[in-house]
């Protein structure tokens, strides 16, 4: 019990600095309810040792804590991101049917919330660029994962995919839609980042896993965070992700949250401080190439608000940090950020890093199968030869793991979609209200996204975070337009009779 005190402290901690720092809006998202909510979830995952148990538990206090639609949509993501992924593989008798997440029972209870608090309007109907993005992701992990060697196996992938892809998008989809919506999630991001990073300063500072013990609490029960990444001597801090490749992704999309969240702080001060504490979890991450993509980010986001020199100082600054990088040799723990030697050898031919390698093979994989790829299974088959330290062939790029699996067409496929949804955030007509600040922050943070997962993996939070991405995209881009005053010209008196 000595680490939940500890983590109660830490929450605790954040939870009341995110109070003084907000207005009533950031308040109503760290609210007591959320706080009493967290410590009985977390107090649960150190007593229990059943993960049915778990899954009640969780499931009756996040649908019990929201009180309207929006609350329900901010207790999801919430709880989604600060609780430690879980995962239990169901079986009966040797028969594996399918695995079990910890985040079912917030998806269930946000269903269970939506039945509870009826949409004031009828969603939109009618498929978007956003929905066909969707729409190509579900269809890959479906079908072409496995291609359905067996009627098993197809059921097993369709229930997985339904579970963990359909029912979650359709939900936020019919809960983002409007520009209340729109900030609660943003200030949602901006509070789970900040508590995230208290949680990783305390693990990169003393070399402890927080959430090491709730995972290990559920017998026949895993999760990813029990894989630790070491880099230069320090814990590379993950908190309750994967891995620290995701929890990075999600705060640097927390800092672009905080940009333009400014009047929604106590002041200048506060708003500065939250920003601070963020990338200092991003640091605790050790991740160089989610840092340098947050600097896009925030490009991006000076360009939507036409602060084209602070822009340009940016750019400038980047270039001579990055000539900086290249010529200093720095040691200890800060040197994780200016990168150490991870050159890799094979086939006497000598790359950069292991994506270069893994880039390399891809693409000779990819010239034997150009037009329908192979199953994820033959895949790692064929790549059994560049297994990485971990003794897994890490597939650290996702649109190589497309055109892998779906072949050139689908990557076509999908790269289309993705293209379509940005240049709807680029050339859509300004909005009412917020709206255009939140289109910079949801056209800012894709472009973020979609060059992480350049170098990243598809997995842990980051399916939950394209969902997020491409239903607050479609918000944004059916928004109501300003209204334009009509300028009516003056009309000439009659002349006075003479």
């Amino acid at each position: 019990m000595k680490i939940y005190v500890i983590m109660m402290i830490l929450f605790t901690l954040a939870c009341a600095g995110l109070r003084w720092a907000g207005n009533a809006q950031m308040r109503e998202v760290v609210s007591p309810r959320f706080c009493a909510g967290s410590a009985i979830m977390l107090l649960a995952g150190f007593l229990l040792h059943s993960i049915l148990l778990m899954l009640i538990v969780c499931t009756v206090v996040s649908a019990v804590t929201a009180r309207n639609r929006t609350d329900a949509l901010v207790q999801f993501l919430l709880y989604y991101v600060l609780l430690p992924d879980i995962r239990y593989e169901w079986s009966v008798g040797s028969t594996y049917l399918f695995t079990v997440f910890l985040h079912h029972a917030f998806t269930l209870a946000f269903l269970i919330n939506l039945q509870r608090f009826p949409a004031d309007q009828p969603a939109r109907r009618g498929m978007s660029a956003e929905d066909a993005v969707m729409a190509f992701l579900i269809f890959m992990f479906a079908v072409a994962w496995t291609r359905f060697p067996s009627v098993t196996i197809a059921g097993r992938q369709i229930v997985d995919t339904v579970i963990n892809l359909v029912i979650p998008y359709l939900a936020l989809r019919s809960t983002i839609r409007t520009e209340g919506s729109l900030q609660r999630l943003i200030l949602a991001i901006v509070a789970a980042a900040v508590i995230l990073s208290v949680y990783t300063a305390y693990e990169y500072r003393f070399g402890w896993v927080l959430f090491g013990q709730i995972t290990g609490n559920f017998e026949y029960a895993t999760s990813f965070n029990a894989n630790l990444s070491i880099r230069n001597g320090a814990l590379r801090a993950s908190a309750s992700f994967l891995n620290p490749l995701a929890l990075a992704s999600f705060l640097s999309l927390a800092v672009l949250g905080a940009g333009v969240s400014r009047r929604d702080f106590n002041g200048t001060v506060p708003w500065i401080g939250t920003c601070l504490v963020i990338l200092y979890g991003l640091y605790t991450t050790q991740s160089r190439g989610n840092t340098v993509m947050l600097g896009l980010g925030i490009l991006i986001l000076l360009l939507t608000r036409r602060q084209i020199g602070t822009a340009a100082a940016l750019m400038a600054t980047g270039l001579a940090a990055y000539a900086a990088s290249a010529t200093m040799s720095v040691g200890g723990r800060d040197a994780a950020l200016f990168g150490t030697d991870t050159r890799v050898v094979y086939a006497g031919k000598v790359y950069s890093d292991y994506r270069g390698l893994l880039l390399d093979r891809g693409v000779d994989e990819i010239r034997k199968h150009p037009l329908t790829g192979q199953t994820f299974e033959d895949t790692l088959a064929s790549l059994q030869d560049i297994k990485q330290g971990e003794k897994i062939v890490d597939l650290v790029n996702f649109y190589l793991n497309v055109a892998l699996v779906s072949g050139l067409p689908g990557l076509l496929i999908f790269v289309t979609g993705l293209a379509m949804v940005l240049l709807r955030l680029i050339t859509g007509n300004p909005a009412a209200g917020r709206m255009n600040a939140y289109r910079g922050f949801v056209l800012a943070s894709f472009a973020t996204y979609l060059a992480q997962l350049a170098f990243m993996s598809f997995i842990s939070r980051m399916p939950l975070l394209m969902m997020l991405l491409l239903a607050s995209a479609r918000a944004v881009s059916l928004a109501p337009q300003a209204r334009r005053e009509r300028i009516v010209p003056p009309v000439a008196p009659d002349p006075l009779p003479a």
